[in-house]
């Protein structure tokens, strides 16, 4: 049966990447994240934002490598970004003041969450991240209530950060709008439609399955 699994997954896993790619070359383009201009604000060469869902900003000079990313209720939900590298701090910051807070709001109510214990290419322990996933949804009232967006980063702002928002997304989608059923592919899908690699690996792929088992288990 856990054989059956696996290979389940990592035929889902390859279909995803192919689905993926071939959307890409057919539909998307980079052509901002490529621009001589922008190419040393990229933290890897192979991860950058398509130009369609690009954010936040639109100026030829404030390019940061980040994308929105639909969410459960909004087009717009989420910003999934790269972490900042030297010479883009400042525009890292600046983004997250502008476009995660209500322009009335001090800087001071400003919420970060930081969860220290996922190292790259790998997963996080299913108990801990569902403890931090609780605290995401607690602040989720108050950020739908005032239309802001929610931003997530790790280092190349897509696997382990593709994995956050899908368990996110689809978590809330059995709490809030009382789904019987959840699709992880049509998830992950929607997610590498606005930002190229969301949920990296297919450990990660299998991790969301084998959380969202474990907390069907117990809900």
């Amino acid at each position: 049966m856990l054989r059956d699994s696996e290979l389940e997954v990592h035929r889902q896993f390859e279909e995803i990447k192919e689905a993926a790619l071939e959307r890409e070359q057919k539909d998307f383009s980079l052509n901002v994240a490529t621009a001589d201009c922008n190419r040393a604000k990229n933290r890897y060469t192979d991860i950058l934002p398509y130009d369609h869902t690009r954010g936040p900003g639109h100026a030829p000079d404030d390019y940061i490598n980040a994308n929105y990313i639909k969410g459960l209720d909004r087009e717009r939900e989420f910003i999934a970004s790269q972490g900042p590298i030297q010479g883009t701090i400042d525009d890292h910051w600046r983004m997250i003041y502008q476009h995660t807070r209500n322009q009335t709001e001090p800087l001071l109510q400003v919420v970060q969450l930081f969860y220290l214990g996922w190292a790259d290419y790998n997963v996080p322990n299913v108990d801990d991240l569902a403890d931090f996933l609780a605290q995401m949804r607690s602040y989720a009232p108050k950020v739908e209530a005032k239309r802001r967006r929610r931003a997530a980063r790790f280092s190349a702002g897509v696997g382990r950060t593709g994995t956050l928002i899908a368990l996110d997304i689809l978590v809330r989608s059995l709490e809030l709008r009382g789904a019987k059923t959840i699709n992880v592919f049509e998830t992950v899908m929607q997610l590498r439609a606005c930002r190229k690699l969301m949920v990296q690996t297919k450990g990660q792929l299998a991790f969301i399955y084998r959380f969202m088992i474990n907390y069907l288990r117990f809900a």
